[in-house]
Formats: structure tokens, C-alpha cells, sequence
């Protein structure tokens, strides 16, 4: 079963997504350009859905860390 990673990486200003094969590292699929992030990555997911290997699925997260706001009191 094949694994692969993705990558979306920033070039002037566009995003570029970039599939790699797991094993060997090497880039396997690039996205054209696009303004945005969501466009690279659904056509990284479109490129996985229409590859004939059989996926190993892997979600990609993004974290949200709540930073404490100190208040001051003035008064």
C-alpha cells in the first residue's frame, strides 16, 4: 500500500501544494498556483481520489493554541 505526504508551501504570494511519496521523499504531484489554500488542497485530495494506488488516508490538522490575555486594571 502506498503512503504519501502533502505539503503546501507559499511562493510569491500564491499557494503551491506538493504530494511526496513516504517512502523515497520524492514529489510525486504539484499543484498549478493559486490564490488561496483550500484550492491547492482540494486539488491535492483530487489528485489522491484519481490515483489508482490504494491510499492510506491522513488528515491534516491545523491547532488553535488559546493564548492568555492579561487585563489591566487603571483606574
Amino acid at each position: 500500500m502506498k503512503k504519501y505526504f502533502s505539503n503546501i508551501d507559499l511562493v510569491n504570494g500564491t499557494f503551491v501544494g506538493i504530494v511526496y511519496d513516504a517512502n523515497s521523499n520524492a514529489e510525486v504531484y504539484k499543484t498549478p498556483s493559486y490564490g488561496d489554500h483550500t484550492h491547492a488542497l482540494q486539488d491535492i485530495n483530487n489528485f489522491l481520489q484519481s490515483s489508482t494506488t490504494e491510499i492510506v488516508p491522513t488528515i491534516n490538522t491545523i491547532q488553535y493554541v488559546t493564548v492568555p490575555t492579561h487585563k489591566c486594571c487603571g483606574g
